[in-house]
């Protein structure tokens, strides 16, 4: 898939070539024209006459799991990452001995192990069982994790602004929920006249839809990708329950500290949803009349959505 060969070429490799390369490759791949639902209002008559998208934080998006990944500390981080490994030898050799030490952290799994070692140790020095004592622990590393990824969605939602758009502009589901349902528009940008080099098509990105959130340990890890990378790369992600959406995204990373308005010449036709009422179809036929946009009616046949002008 060229989305997965996209996202290595850009985010995981270093080299100048390989993200030249990831480049032609979105590039080509951008459709000709995106599509943005819109509900009828002053806001988006706004847009449409001064033709910009407006750049928000992904804290405003309806999925709560946006622009948020997983760092999974009980699960993969400490165990795979050396460094952390290090830094428990140094704790445990204050309170175990040296043969006890090197058996824990000499085990294939060692985080487990010191997970037991602690809980035996704590265990007798307490009233509680060896079993009641792992529990909590295991219980606080949770806790913490999930403090971790609160930070990191949190933070993510302050650096990161994005304007979200779709392949379709027959999708019931999105005029429903977009659209005021079907009493809005949507918008049509022509992306054919943007180059590559041209900001609205180098931070329009593809979004990666999975059945889980991606998992940014290794990425910290490696360092692979730096802060802002870091960030976008997340923000690229959805779960699969959203596919439906076939989006895409413009995504600026520590660029905008507030929501703004980027400017975004390109509409090339607007769609009225069928239960719009005549008096805004009509205001927005005056706002465009001498504009080259063209403006559909949407009509049901056969069970489809239908697009006359």
């Amino acid at each position: 898939m060229w989305k997965n060969e996209y996202m290595k070429l850009c985010f995981e490799s270093i080299t100048l070539d390989d993200i030249s390369a990831g480049m032609e490759l979105k590039f080509k791949h951008i459709p000709s024209k995106l599509y943005r639902y819109r509900p009828f209002n002053e806001f988006s008559l706004d847009e449409i006459s001064k033709n910009y998208v407006r750049l928000v934080s992904a804290k405003k998006f309806n999925d709560l799991l946006d622009t948020r990944g997983t760092i999974d500390i009980y699960n993969q981080f400490l165990k795979k990452n050396l460094g952390m490994k290090t830094n428990f030898e140094n704790h445990l050799k204050k309170h175990f001995d040296f043969k006890e030490v090197q058996a824990m952290l000499g085990a294939d799994d060692w985080f487990e192990e010191i997970l037991k070692g602690v809980s035996k140790k704590v265990a007798k020095e307490s009233n509680l069982s060896e079993m009641e004592c792992k529990a909590n622990i295991s219980h606080i590393i949770k806790q913490e994790t999930n403090k971790l990824n609160d930070a990191f969605g949190g933070l993510g939602h302050y650096t990161t602004r994005c304007s979200c758009f779709s392949e379709r502009n027959d999708n019931l589901a999105m005029w429903y929920h977009y659209a005021n349902q079907y009493s809005g528009i949507c918008i049509e940008y022509d992306m054919s006249q943007f180059d590559i080099l041209n900001i609205r098509s180098r931070f329009m990105y593809p979004v990666i839809y999975s059945e889980i959130l991606p998992d940014i340990n290794e990425q910290i890890k490696n360092f692979k990708l730096q802060n802002a990378n870091l960030y976008t790369w997340v923000a690229l992600h959805k779960k699969m329950e959203w596919n439906y959406e076939n989006e895409w995204r413009l995504v600026f990373n520590g660029i905008y500290k507030e929501d703004t308005n980027l400017y975004f010449p390109a509409i090339s036709a607007i769609y009225l949803g069928n239960k719009i009422e005549n008096e805004n179809k009509k205001r927005i036929i005056n706002l465009v009349r001498n504009e080259n946009i063209n403006i559909y009616n949407m009509i049901l046949e056969n069970n489809s959505i239908l697009f006359t002008k």
